[in-house]
């Protein structure tokens, strides 16, 4: 003797409530960011744009309590570095890294695409000198190795 279910009306003895809305951070602003004069101005604009239902989602998933959360975005306390990485994980952004860099006049670029555009450049350059030799050769400026 088995257990039988009714198959008939499976799905609706069984939804289930989809749960939150998925969060959507929100783009930076640069001008903003870099309008904010301290590093705890920049801080509480990172975890806005992080578009969080509610501010303890941050502080708690960075494994923070609520009072040095609050004393932080005061700038009455440190944010810890170590938790930076997780905190531009959990808002979607880069903002305390972006503002760090402008403060003291640098700009960021990803080394990907850095690497993407010397590779693309030298490719380039070969292909020239390519043509190039490809020339000499046709007007007789060298010979032509084996």
């Amino acid at each position: 003797m088995g257990i039988q279910a009714n198959t008939n009306n499976l799905s609706a003895q069984f939804e289930l409530p989809i749960g939150p809305k998925k969060r959507t951070p929100r783009p930076l602003d640069l001008d903003v960011l870099y309008s904010k004069a301290t590093f705890a101005g920049a801080l509480q604009y990172v975890v806005e744009c992080g578009n969080f239902e509610k501010a303890k989602q941050c502080f708690q998933a960075l494994g923070i309590d609520a009072g040095n959360w609050t004393r932080m975005l005061d700038g009455e306390a440190s944010f810890p570095q170590e938790k930076e990485d997780l905190l531009h994980e959990l808002c979607g952004n880069d903002g305390l890294l972006l503002w760090r860099a402008h403060r003291k006049g640098k700009g960021l670029y990803d080394l990907q695409e850095a690497k993407d555009r010397e590779i693309a450049t030298l490719k380039s350059r070969v292909v020239q000198l390519e043509n190039d030799i490809e020339t000499l050769h046709r007007y007789g400026v060298i010979a032509r190795t084996k």
